[in-house]
């Protein structure tokens, strides 16, 4: 597991890739606007989005958006889809901690952990695999692109 902490400025872009790692992308403030294979995804404060390992995804943020990145590297467990997790109080705290103790990659016993943690409380969550449908409609297009 490695840690990430970034914020997107409005206007932002980044074109479509893939990691060799799964990617939780936990939304602190703004929307965070995701892209994997022909759908839309949005994710605000407060939620987080998980991409599986090898999976093709592109963002753009109109706002400024910022966000923490966990990234897993033995992610069996998780989900093989991209899906929305909500956040509670105890996956706040301990990816807060982390970030407050400028842990990037869980090392001691403790903090391996309390990686482990994390990840059993989002799977605890319940997932959902929403996403914001696009249209070519010419009354529906302009409204589903904000």
């Amino acid at each position: 597991m490695f840690l990430h902490d970034e914020a997107f400025n409005a206007e932002t872009e980044y074109s479509s890739h893939q990691h060799n790692w799964g990617q939780i992308i936990c939304v602190k403030s703004g929307i965070f606007v995701l892209k994997v294979q022909g759908h839309r995804y949005l994710a605000p404060s407060g939620f987080a989005l998980w991409i599986p390992p090898y999976t093709e995804h592109a963002c753009y943020n109109k706002e400024l958006t910022w966000f923490r990145t966990i990234n897993i590297t033995n992610c069996q467990i998780m989900p093989d889809y991209t899906c929305l997790f909500g956040l509670n109080k105890i996956s706040h705290a301990i990816i807060d901690s982390f970030f407050e103790r400028n842990i990037l990659e869980p090392e001691s016993e403790q903090d391996l952990r309390l990686g482990q943690v994390l990840i059993d409380q989002l799977l605890i969550e319940s997932n959902l695999t929403f996403y914001l449908p696009s249209s070519n409609d010419k009354y529906l297009a302009p409204i589903l692109k904000e």
